[in-house]
């Protein structure tokens, strides 16, 4: 069994793409590549585009972020919503739109750890 393994790992770029020829290590990442990069379908995260694959940006503000999942924490939590998280901190008026921000803002100007 262990040989097994060793040779699935050792074999890199075992399944190629018909249409472009790249070759993924995973056949899930092929099908992922082409139901949505090679294929017609958009990704399935909509209101960003890909910014010089390395970066992402908002089509809403125009914001960019570097990996995908804080891309879409700012669709879901931020982009075009008011902070809706308050300080809880007496005669404080911040608020945050996501509960880091609030820790940070706490630790940081009432020096409170949370």
């Amino acid at each position: 069994m262990k040989n097994f393994f060793r040779l699935f790992l050792d074999s890199k770029d075992i399944f190629p793409c018909a249409k472009c020829g790249k070759k993924f290590s995973v056949l899930g990442s092929l099908r992922r590549h082409i139901k949505y990069y090679c294929g017609t379908k958009p990704p399935p995260v909509t209101g960003y585009i890909e910014y010089d694959k390395d970066n992402y940006e908002c089509q809403t503000c125009h914001r960019q972020y570097k990996t995908f999942n804080t891309m879409k924490r700012h669709l879901k939590y931020e982009c075009g919503k008011p902070p809706s998280i308050e300080c809880p901190i007496l005669n404080c008026n911040y608020k945050a739109k996501i509960r880091d921000r609030m820790r940070q803002h706490v630790r940081m100007k009432h020096k409170i750890q949370i």
